[in-house]
């Protein structure tokens, strides 16, 4: 269906988990699926996402998770989940 890559970065003193690469297959795009239960593939990758970062942060003292979107349409769809615009920079984190 899809995959995500992660990496561990940072944003200034403030280590982060940075999704590198989310894809889902054509086929599966903007699809509710129900073995996901019923949520969409990309949704369901940023959601795994989130909480591998909240694992970790326990950890690591990880505080955000952040990504740099493709275009436009991505960043408003990675908004409405709950990240934010970083100042003077196209990156958006989720702080955890």
């Amino acid at each position: 269906m899809g995959f995500i890559a992660l990496s561990v970065s940072s944003i200034g003193d403030f280590p982060s988990l940075q999704i590198d690469y989310l894809f889902v297959n054509h086929a599966f795009r903007g699809k509710p699926l129900k073995i996901l239960d019923n949520l969409k593939a990309s949704t369901y990758l940023i959601e795994f996402a989130i909480e591998l970062a909240k694992e970790i942060q326990d950890m690591a003292g990880l505080r955000y998770l952040v990504l740099l979107p493709d275009n436009h349409k991505l960043q408003d769809i990675y908004k409405n989940m709950g990240f934010l615009h970083l100042p003077k920079q196209e990156w958006l984190d989720f702080k955890l």
